[in-house]
């Protein structure tokens, strides 16, 4: 499933007319693998929950 989804967002990288219209928004697409994708949601989870400890932020219920 994940190869079919990679295979799909690849064919919408070489998409001349999406590539433009996401440059006019000021962005840029960028593919990542499963395993990039993993390693950037952890170094953030780190990352942010050390900002959240360090402030001593909690979420409202």
């Amino acid at each position: 499933m994940i190869g079919k989804l990679v295979q799909a967002f690849q064919k919408l990288k070489s998409d001349r007319a999406l590539n433009q219209r996401v440059t006019e928004m000021g962005s840029e697409l960028s593919l990542t693998g499963p395993v990039e994708f993993e390693k950037i949601i952890n170094d953030d989870r780190r990352r942010y929950g050390k900002i959240v400890a360090e402030g001593n932020l909690a979420t409202q219920n």
